[in-house]
């Protein structure tokens, strides 16, 4: 019995449990997050961009050094070119072309 009394007491001086969690929220102290701002897409006009289909070159095979799986881009009013040979497919590697020539023209 007298086990049972000390775990159900609390030593004097010290909060009860519910006191400890009925603390108001203090919304001033938080600093408050912005919106991040996106900057706005950039739509790559097709007359801009000449594209090359060549050879693939490296590790993948005879099928991928056979087929013209490279992509090539070159946007022309600025000259940047990318080179994209990830995948084996054609239409994979042009998707994934264009999304990096739109990130290489956002950053300039």
């Amino acid at each position: 019995m007298l086990a049972a009394s000390l775990l159900t007491s609390s030593a004097p001086g010290t909060p009860k449990s519910d006191d400890a969690t009925k603390k108001p929220l203090e919304a001033a102290s938080k600093p408050q997050k912005l919106p991040k701002s996106r900057p706005s897409p950039i739509f790559l006009k097709d007359e801009e961009i000449e594209e090359k289909h060549v050879r693939g070159w490296g590790n993948g095979g005879q099928k991928l050094n056979k087929t013209s799986s490279c992509v090539q881009l070159l946007h022309i009013p600025t000259n940047t070119m990318v080179i994209c040979q990830d995948t084996r497919s054609l239409q994979q590697n042009r998707k994934i072309a264009r999304k990096r020539l739109a990130e290489k023209l956002d950053h300039l």
